[in-house]
């Protein structure tokens, strides 16, 4: 199982009013009538030090972007100038209108004097490796069925210009590149494992994942075809081989394609219909390719997937990836031996 590594920080867990503090990277405010109605919310004293705002005086200011899938907001901390001052943090319209358009029902709740309430949905700040940035996250059964980050087209307009957005050759299916994720590593399991019964179809399931996977190496190879056009190359586009249905499994990865340049590409295809940072499996032979081809070696990671849709995301790790994930072993190759042997 791998992840993309991310550093080891301490993990703890505190709570004042509204919010939660899970670790130094993560916090999670459980909103309320300011959120919904008043673009902001308040930040108490005791969670001030999770913004890095401790030193802010009466009347400062400091903006911040907020991150939601796509889009990036602009938002400030402010310590407004009363007799018992107080931390702000306050939003634009943009992000305000977000939140409306995905809980409607609580925006309706809270402008007919609703009560305060423990069931509204909550709101995740995590740190990015830059500072005074934050990628944020809703969490709730009660989302909009019909909001617009539903609808691709929509959510191409919210494209920043870091990413790349590529065209299948009839222009049906769009090829969203982002960043990768920086996720926690994964951690030892020092605690006993317990050991519960479960019924699974593994026919069932292995069915399904071999649909899911061979639709995402299709995928990318069109996402290959594309680059190849993008750079008037489309001549190339001919050596693109899916080795992994002409010469089989084994080889380290699925597809061998080419840069615009000639250069040889070796390209590991990892699929899956759940989000950015879900762990995926990669196999000795996988990673040892990536190490000793660390020149050559792409691995492309299909996330949100649903063949179905017109919008196809995805990131890419490229090189070695030694350094780049953080592994833990799942399985064992075993054979017999006496009784006595230690390994």
């Amino acid at each position: 199982m791998v992840v993309p590594k991310k550093r080891a920080d301490p993990v703890f867990e505190y709570e004042f009013y509204s919010w939660k503090i899970l670790s130094n990277l993560i916090a999670v405010k459980q909103m309320d009538k300011s959120s919904f109605l008043h673009h902001g919310t308040g930040i108490p004293i005791e969670i001030r030090s999770f913004f890095d705002i401790d030193s802010l005086s009466v009347g400062d200011k400091r903006q911040i972007a907020l991150s939601f899938r796509t889009k990036s907001f602009v938002a400030h901390f402010e310590m407004l100038n009363e007799n018992n001052p107080r931390t702000r943090l306050l939003w634009k319209s943009d992000f305000q209108k977000l939140i409306q358009t995905k809980f409607p029902e609580w925006v309706e709740y809270f402008n007919r004097n609703g009560k305060k309430t423990s069931d509204t949905p909550t709101l995740k700040f995590l740190k990015k490796n830059i500072a005074n940035e934050y990628e944020v996250e809703f969490n709730s059964e009660s989302y909009s069925e019909t909001s617009s980050d539903d609808d691709p087209n929509h959510e191409l307009e919210l494209i920043p210009d870091n990413f790349s957005l590529l065209k299948s050759s009839d222009n049906s299916i769009s090829y969203l590149q982002t960043e990768s994720p920086d996720c926690e590593p994964i951690a030892s399991n020092s605690k006993p494992k317990k050991f519960v019964g479960r019924k699974t179809d593994y026919i069932t399931k292995n069915q399904k994942n071999t649909v899911i996977g061979d639709a995402g190496e299709l995928a990318v190879i069109e996402i290959e075809k594309a680059i190849l056009r993008k750079a008037n190359a489309p001549s190339m586009i001919e050596r693109i081989e899916h080795v992994a249905k002409t010469q089989g499994d084994g080889l380290g990865y699925d597809i061998q394609s080419v840069t615009p340049d000639g250069k040889i590409k070796y390209i590991e295809v990892k699929t899956t219909t759940s989000g950015k940072s879900e762990p995926f499996i990669l196999s000795e032979t996988e990673f040892t390719c990536s190490q000793e081809n660390a020149e050559k070696y792409y691995l492309y990671r299909l996330y949100d997937f649903d063949k179905t849709k017109t919008l196809i995301k995805y990131f890419v790790i490229e090189g070695d990836l030694t350094h780049q994930t953080s592994r833990k072993p799942i399985q064992f190759i075993c054979v017999p031996v006496s009784g006595n042997s230690e390994t």
